[in-house]
This record gives C-alpha cells, sequence and structure tokens, in this order.
C-alpha cells in the first residue's frame, strides 16, 4: 500500500529467527547491552522481566541517574535530616521545590529508597 515501516535492529533479528513477537512481551537482551543484537542475546520477555534484568545490569534509571530528576543524593539525604530534625515536609518541599508529596514519599522511604 505504499506505506513505510521501520523496525530497529534487535526487533527484525527476533522477528526472523525467533518467530513472531507473541502478544504482550517486548524483544529483550539477555546481557542488557543494547548493541548486542546477536540472536543468541535476544529473546521474548515481559516489561516486567525486561526491568527485573536491567536491576541485575546495573541499567535501570533511578535516583540521579533518571535525566529528569530534579533531586541528588545530597538534596534526599538533607531532606531527611531536616525532617527528622523536625522541619515540616511543606517546608522542606518549598525549599527544595518539588511537591509535598513527593517529600513525604521520600521521608518514607517510598522514594529514593535507596538511598
Amino acid at each position: 500500500d505504499g506505506k513505510s515501516v521501520s523496525f530497529t535492529a534487535h526487533k527484525l533479528i527476533a522477528m526472523t529467527f525467533l518467530g513472531e513477537r507473541p502478544p504482550g512481551l517486548i524483544v529483550c537482551h539477555n546481557d542488557g547491552n543494547p548493541l548486542n543484537n546477536k540472536v543468541a542475546n535476544l529473546r521474548y520477555a515481559t516489561y516486567k522481566d525486561n526491568s527485573h534484568d536491567s536491576l541485575i545490569h546495573g541499567t535501570f534509571l533511578f535516583g540521579e541517574k533518571c535525566l529528569n530528576s530534579k533531586l541528588k543524593t545530597v538534596d534526599v539525604v538533607a531532606m531527611r535530616e531536616m525532617y527528622a530534625n523536625g522541619i515540616p515536609v511543606g517546608k522542606i518541599a518549598a525549599k527544595f521545590k518539588v511537591n509535598h508529596r513527593h517529600v513525604s514519599r521520600i521521608v518514607r522511604k517510598e522514594r529514593w529508597a535507596h538511598v
């Protein structure tokens, strides 16, 4: 029908050698290296499996690694110290220019739990 279709290398290799992608699955790299598109390094898996792989391979973006993070580790440590010293969440949020709910989650270690 004249429409252009494009594929990334890993998807094209998987389709060719692993067969059609099952519904709900994505193409994952076994070693965590997105440049290693050898068929032996590719598999179909869930998004959850892929996220778990990224934790194992150290490629999961969290904390300062996350490109859109407003906070640094030193900020999180300072927030928790301020809270421990009785400073209200609202004042901490205003100081760091973030939402008070976010600060509340940080001080309870629901966010930035790795720090």
